[in-house]
């Protein structure tokens, strides 16, 4: 049995054991909390292991840094995360806690993919993360979201009552919302380059507006919207709009007057150009001015029971007629328009007008009855002539080199098929079949594995569209003779310099050069007035002539894989470039 003085030392002995243990806690706890971040700092070391991974270490534009303590990380008002590591053509996923800078005023963000197999994963987590980032930033007067793909603004955007500047280039917008209008305080507006085609009446609430950049969107203005725009003009605001030519503002000024409808007129650039057929029919009209007799592509003209009395003379510029009705006009024609109904006859146009009318006309030949056709008469009426006899033999040599197991096609041996194709695509074959001269409606010409191309490619002048790959160490000097080229693609090609002869087509729109071992874009790349599109895929050009700013209406630029951006000499050009609304896919200019 245990003594009194056993017990107490005992009892101590085990008040000490509990007093150290309890002590050695404490400072196992205290030295956690010292050793472990807590969760405000882990999302702040987080967004910074997000910056160290993600921007480009071999930039010039890599000194983004951020404040390495809390206070001063959440006092941070502006970050810009537009220039971004494309190693290896990564994607990016913005990180969730850039939602705990509750005090930014400036936000810049440029989200951009290559990998189409993962982009619509990359786009749906990015925007989903920038809904629960806005709704967080509320203070924001600068917001810049380039290239984010998505279709429709979030609402959590125009809710950002307190913005000024509002950036959304790039992305594949359809319209803008009409809380648009709400942003009261916006100064600068920036919606380039997406796929917006009207502009809700409620824009015109932004009486603010200092710049506003609309290039790039097949747009369809109302007079409303463009009386707007003027007067933004007026008050000196920078307006950006897609370039057009005096006459294609005439022709949109003249629909909307007369309230001619966007399915009649199109308020689209392309869409107007590319129009098939004026179909006026009783609308009252009393003029058919003459700035719509430029529009080239027209094979149907329907005018029948209007107020005519007159024709302009440039009514002739109109020679693919397929189809005219002038019927219920009190019109009159000149010596020169009859002579152009009697061609248009000749071709084979259907064509219904007044006779009493025509009769009246000067040196008229009354023989002539405009609204009798003979029933063989058909589009191809020139195959009486020495060409037409000899339809059998090209016909059967286009059909006996597609059966060698020549890649042509599409290719048919019916007569008809073969005059109405419009494209045709050929491979392995080496060379450009002469035969194909026969295809009079031929717009597009696909030639892949080439070694030559012949001169006799200057007679396809219907061409609108042209591709080439191969080991072609030339190009031949009457290529540049197919004035109606609007599209030119040069892919694999093994020739350095591209010739001066590439000015001489004026009508190309887009011009492409794929892993070709062209250096050298030609200084007469000034002539080709009407490019839009220039793309310069992996190839060894390094620089771009100052000339290219003398096109204003190039509008994106594809510079992937080359060393252009790298290059000290085109910063400047680049720079004047991005003024001009032209968009650099691979570079992000600053």
């Amino acid at each position: 049995m245990l003594d009194k003085y056993s017990m107490n030392k005992n009892l101590v002995s085990k008040a000490n054991k509990n007093l150290v243990l309890k002590k050695t806690k404490s400072l196992l706890s205290i030295t956690s909390k010292i050793l472990t971040p807590s969760f405000e700092e882990l999302w702040i070391i987080e967004l910074w292991q997000w910056i160290e991974e993600h921007i480009a270490k071999t930039s010039d534009k890599n000194n983004i840094t951020l404040p390495k303590t809390k206070s001063k990380m959440l006092a941070l008002s502006s970050l810009n995360l537009d220039v971004l590591s494309f190693d290896n053509f990564e994607t990016i996923k913005f990180p969730i806690t850039l939602a705990h800078l509750l005090n930014l005023r400036v936000l810049s963000l440029y989200s951009w993919f290559l990998i189409d197999e993962i982009q619509d994963e990359m786009i749906h987590h990015n925007n989903l993360l920038l809904k629960y980032i806005l709704e967080k930033q509320v203070n924001l007067t600068i917001l810049e979201l380039d290239s984010f793909y998505f279709s429709k603004i979030p609402k959590e955007v125009v809710n950002l009552i307190n913005l000024k500047k509002l950036t959304l280039s790039g992305n594949n917008l359809k319209e803008l919302p009409k809380e648009i209008g709400y942003l009261n305080d916006l100064t600068d507006l920036d919606v380039s380059s997406n796929q917006i085609i009207l502009l809700p009446e409620e824009i015109q609430n932004l009486v603010h507006l200092r710049t506003l950049n609309l290039l790039g969107n097949p747009l369809e203005l109302t007079l409303k919207q463009k009386q707007w725009i003027e007067e933004l003009k007026e008050n000196e605001c920078i307006v950006m709009l897609d370039e057009v030519e005096d006459w294609i503002e005439d022709i949109w000024r003249w629909a909307d007057i007369h309230q001619i409808t966007m399915q009649k007129i199109p308020r689209t650039l392309n869409n107007l150009l590319s129009l098939t057929e004026l179909n006026f029919y009783n609308i009252n009209l009393g003029e058919f001015p003459q700035q719509l007799c430029h529009l080239e592509n027209i094979t149907t003209l329907i005018l029948w029971d209007n107020n005519l009395r007159e024709l302009p003379e440039e009514i002739i510029n109109f020679k693919n007629l397929k189809k005219l009705n002038l019927r219920g006009n009190p019109l009159s024609y000149s010596v020169q328009q009859v002579k152009w109904l009697d061609d248009l006859r000749a071709e084979g146009c259907v064509i219904y007008i007044d006779q009493d009318n025509i009769n009246q006309t000067e040196g008229f030949n009354e023989d002539i009855d405009f609204n009798y056709l003979p029933k063989e008469t058909t589009n191809s009426h020139w195959l009486d002539s020495d060409l037409g006899k000899k339809q059998d033999s090209w016909i059967e040599r286009l059909v006996e080199l597609a059966n060698q197991g020549h890649s042509i096609g599409p290719i048919s041996d019916n007569k008809d098929d073969l005059l109405s194709l419009d494209c045709i695509s050929i491979v392995d074959l080496g060379y450009v079949p002469k035969e194909l001269e026969y295809l009079s409606s031929l717009k597009c010409l696909i030639l892949g594995s080439m070694t030559s191309i012949s001169s006799n490619i200057a007679n396809l002048r219907t061409l609108k569209t042209l591709e080439i790959s191969g080991a072609i160490t030339q190009l031949p000097k009457e290529l540049w003779e197919l004035k109606n080229l609007e599209e030119l693609a040069l892919r694999r090609v093994k020739f350095t310099i591209l010739s001066s002869g590439l000015g001489k087509l004026s009508k190309l729109k887009k011009l492409t050069l794929f892993s070709c071992d062209i250096k050298v874009l030609p200084i007469e790349i000034k002539y080709l007035t009407e490019l839009e599109e220039l793309n310069l895929f992996n190839t060894s050009i390094d620089s771009l002539p100052k000339e290219i700013l003398k096109l204003k209406k190039l509008k994106k630029i594809c510079i992937l894989n080359t060393d252009i951006a790298s290059r000290e000499k085109n910063k400047e050009i680049i720079a004047q470039l991005k003024l001009n609304g032209c968009i650099l896919d691979g570079y992000r200019i600053p």
